[in-house]
């Protein structure tokens, strides 16, 4: 089983982070999706992103679900 872990990627990376769990032999590894380009968002809009996530991370280590997605938007 090992040490649930959960991978944190942009959505400009969501399709090579599907293709490399498939590759690794593990699809049913969970993502959290962040927006794309965080880089050029202020620092409180990224804050505001990982604020939307944090809650889901218990779950996306405990569960079979394959992707969790944080929306920009509320």
């Amino acid at each position: 089983m090992g040490i649930p872990t959960v991978n944190f990627v942009t959505e400009w990376f969501v399709s090579l982070a599907h293709a490399t769990r498939k590759a690794a032999g593990m699809p049913e590894h969970n993502l959290i999706v962040l927006p794309r380009n965080l880089e050029a968002l202020p620092e409180s809009e990224i804050i505001a992103a990982a604020d939307k996530v944090f809650d889901e991370i218990p779950g996306a280590l405990t569960s079979d679900a394959l992707m969790r997605v944080a929306s920009r938007k509320s």
